[in-house]
C-alpha cells in the first residue's frame, strides 16, 4: 500500500473579529494508521480525485474511484474543495458479493480526502424487508373487507384502516372512544375488546353504525404495553358479520316457525273429534305466538264470520266488538293471504283469512296489548301459515259434519233417522235418570198410507211424508227428538214430559192429520194417525229397545182399536219387581171415535 505523508494536527482556531469566517476545519489525520487499521474499506484520495492509498478491503472500490469522471471521484473532489464531509452509498457489483457500503468522505488538512466505508448490506436488507412488509400490511389492510384499528389508553381510536368502519371515515373515527358506539340493543361485553387487557379472539360485539343501524363485529385483538409493562392501548381487526348474523337469525327464525307450524298442524291432525280441532289449533297458536286472547272465526250460512274457538291466558271473555271488527276486516279483504292489522277494544289485533278453494272459510286472530311490541314479520308469517291450514281444517270439519248429518238424517224428511235416534236416546235417558225426570216417547204411524201410495203414486206419498216431517220438526220444542223410523213410521221423544203433556202433544198431532188429508182431496180416503205413548221410568233401568217396544206395541193397539187415536203403554216395572208384571194396563184414547 502506498503511504502518504503524515498529516498535520487538526486546526481549531477561529477567524479574527471583523474578518470573514474561514473555510471549515480540516481533520488532522495520520493516514498510515487510519488506512491500515480501519476495520472496513478505507482510501485516501487527492484533491484532484486521484487515488493515493487504500487498504485491502477497499479493493472493490478502486474501479469506482479510478474513473476521474465517476460519481465517487467527483464527490471526493467536492469534499476536498468545500472542506465539507460527504456521505455516499455504493452498491458493489455481483463479483464483489453485491454488498452495500456507506462511505464517509472526510476532508483532511493536506486537502486530501479520507474515504471510510461501512458495510450496510444487512441493514439495507432489513430496511428493505421492513418496508416491503409494511407495504404488504398496508396493501392487505387496504384491500381487506375487515378493518384494522388501534386504540389508546383512553379507549379512543388512534388508527383505523383506510376503508374506515361503521360507515365512518378514518378521520371521523380518529380520537373518538370506541365505547361511544355501543349499540343500545345489548350492554357492553364483560371485557370490551377495544379496551382489552388480554388477547381476545372472535369476540362478538354490537356497535351502532353511522346510519343508526346495529352492526355485528367479530373482534380479535392484542393489548399493547410499553417498556415498563404499562398498558397503553389495544390493536386488533374486526370482521363485519352483520349480514351473516342476519342470515343466520333468519334461518333460525324460519326453522323455529316451521317447528311451530308443525306442532300446530300436528295438533289439528291428531285430534279425533272435529269439534276440538279448532280449539286445539287456537290454543297451540296462542302458545306459539305468545299473545293474549286468540280466537278462530268460522263462516256461517250467511257468509258472516262468528267465533268458533277461543283461548285466553287469563280466561277473559272475548269482546264482541273485537271479533265483529275482525269479521268485517277479513270479509272486506279479497287477498287470499291477506294479513289484517287493526286496533280494537284497547288491543292490537293481527288476523289472517282462512280460505279453501278460493272461498272464505274463516280466519284466525291473535291479540296483544297496545303497550306491547308491534307484530314482527315472523309472527305475521306464522299466523298466515296457520290460517292457510285452518282453511283446509274447516273445510274438512264441514265435510265431516255434512257426512255426519247425512248418516244421521233422513234425506226425505230432514228428521233424524233410526240410527241417530238409537244413538241419541240412551244419552237422554241417562240424563233424565240423573235428574229424576220423566220423558215420553210417541210412536206414530200414518193410517191408510199404503192405500194412498198405491192409488196416487209415490210422489204423493213422498210429499205426505215430507209434510208430516215438517209438522214434527216445526211443532216440536228445542230438545225434543223427531225421527223417521222407516216407511210411514215416526217417533217423537218429549224431553222431561209427564203423561198429561204427552197426551196433549199427541192430541195436537192427531188434529194435524187434517193437513195431510188436503194432499189427497179424499181421493184415497182420509189420512189419520195411530200413536203409542210410552213414559220412561227414571227409577227403572229399562233398555232402550224395551222402551221403543212398549211404544210400538201401544201404537199397534191403537191401530187395532180403530186408528186415529192414541194409546198409553203400561209403565216399565221397577227394578225390584217382577220383570213381566205390568204396572198399568194400556189405555186407549180416540178423540175421533163416535
Amino acid at each position: 500500500m502506498s503511504q502518504p505523508k503524515p498529516m498535520a494536527a487538526r486546526q481549531t482556531g477561529g477567524a479574527p473579529e471583523g474578518q470573514d469566517a474561514r473555510p471549515p476545519e480540516r481533520v488532522a489525520i495520520a493516514a498510515e494508521p487510519l488506512i491500515a487499521d480501519f476495520p472496513g474499506p478505507a482510501l485516501l484520495v487527492g484533491p484532484d480525485g486521484q487515488l493515493l492509498a487504500h487498504n485491502l478491503q477497499a479493493e472493490a472500490l478502486l474501479a469506482a474511484f479510478s474513473d476521474p469522471h465517476g460519481a465517487l471521484a467527483a464527490a471526493a473532489r467536492a469534499a476536498a474543495s468545500t472542506r465539507t464531509p460527504g456521505q455516499e452509498r455504493v452498491h458493489l457489483p455481483a463479483e464483489f458479493g453485491g454488498a452495500v457500503l456507506d462511505l464517509s468522505l472526510l476532508p483532511c488538512e493536506t486537502d486530501h480526502v479520507a474515504v471510510l466505508g461501512r458495510d450496510a448490506t444487512l441493514e439495507t436488507n432489513l430496511t428493505g424487508a421492513l418496508v416491503a412488509s409494511r407495504q404488504l400490511f398496508k396493501d392487505l389492510v387496504a384491500c381487506s373487507s375487515n378493518f384494522a384499528w388501534e386504540t389508546d389508553a383512553t379507549g379512543a381510536f388512534t388508527y383505523v384502516s383506510p376503508r374506515g368502519a361503521l360507515g365512518f371515515t378514518p378521520q371521523e373515527l380518529f380520537g373518538r372512544a370506541a365505547r361511544s358506539f355501543i349499540a343500545d340493543r345489548d350492554p357492553a361485553p364483560a371485557e370490551f375488546p377495544f379496551e382489552a387487557r388480554q388477547p381476545l379472539d372472535g369476540v362478538e360485539t354490537w356497535l351502532s353504525a353511522k346510519d343508526g343501524t346495529w352492526t355485528c363485529l367479530i373482534v380479535s385483538c392484542l393489548p399493547v404495553f410499553d417498556a415498563d409493562d404499562r398498558w397503553t392501548g389495544v390493536r386488533g381487526v374486526c370482521h363485519d358479520a352483520t349480514l351473516e348474523r342476519g342470515q343466520q337469525a333468519a334461518l333460525e327464525r324460519a326453522a323455529n316457525r316451521a317447528e311451530l307450524e308443525r306442532r300446530i298442524i300436528d295438533s289439528i291432525r291428531n285430534e279425533i273429534e272435529p269439534e276440538r280441532m279448532l280449539l286445539v289449533a287456537v290454543e297451540a297458536t296462542m302458545t306459539a305466538v305468545e299473545t293474549g286472547q286468540t280466537f278462530i272465526l268460522r263462516a256461517g250460512a250467511d257468509g258472516r264470520l262468528e267465533p268458533a274457538a277461543e283461548a285466553s291466558p287469563d280466561g277473559a271473555e272475548l269482546p264482541e266488538e273485537l271479533w265483529r271488527q275482525a269479521d268485517t276486516a277479513l270479509r272486506a279483504s279479497t287477498n287470499a293471504v291477506a294479513i289484517v292489522e287493526l286496533e280494537a277494544s284497547g288491543r292490537r289485533l293481527l288476523a289472517a283469512r282462512s280460505e279453501h278453494r278460493a272461498r272464505l272459510k274463516g280466519g284466525i286472530c291473535v291479540t296483544r296489548g297496545l303497550g306491547q311490541a308491534a307484530w314482527s314479520d315472523d309472527e305475521r308469517a306464522l299466523v298466515a301459515s296457520v290460517a292457510a291450514h285452518l282453511g283446509i281444517a274447516i273445510a274438512q270439519i264441514e265435510n265431516y259434519q255434512a257426512l255426519e248429518r247425512l248418516s244421521r238424517t233422513d234425506d226425505l224428511t230432514g228428521l233424524l233417522n233410526r240410527r241417530a235416534f238409537v244413538e241419541e236416546l240412551p244419552r237422554r235417558l241417562t240424563h233424565q235418570r240423573r235428574k229424576q225426570r220423566v220423558g215420553a216417547l210417541l210412536y206414530i204411524d200414518l193410517d191408510n198410507f199404503k192405500t194412498i201410495n198405491d192409488q196416487l203414486g209415490h210422489q204423493h206419498g213422498d210429499e205426505m211424508l215430507r209434510r208430516f216431517g215438517r209438522i214434527l220438526r216445526e211443532r216440536s220444542r228445542v230438545g225434543d227428538l223427531a225421527v223417521r223410523l222407516g216407511g210411514d213410521e215416526f217417533a217423537l221423544w218429549l224431553e222431561e214430559t209427564e203423561l198429561d203433556g204427552a197426551k196433549t202433544k199427541a192430541a195436537k198431532l192427531l188434529a194435524a192429520a187434517d193437513e195431510l188429508s188436503e194432499l189427497t182431496n179424499d181421493r184415497a180416503g182420509a189420512v189419520s194417525l195411530s200413536i203409542g205413548i210410552a213414559l220412561s221410568n227414571p227409577t227403572a233401568a229399562e233398555p232402550i229397545e224395551a222402551l221403543i217396544g212398549r211404544a210400538d206395541g201401544a201404537m199397534y193397539q191403537a191401530k187395532r182399536g180403530g186408528k186415529n187415536q192414541m194409546v198409553v203403554a203400561r209403565l216399565a216395572p221397577e227394578p225390584s219387581g217382577p220383570a213381566s208384571a205390568p204396572a198399568d194396563p194400556a189405555k186407549s184414547i180416540n178423540p175421533g171415535a163416535k
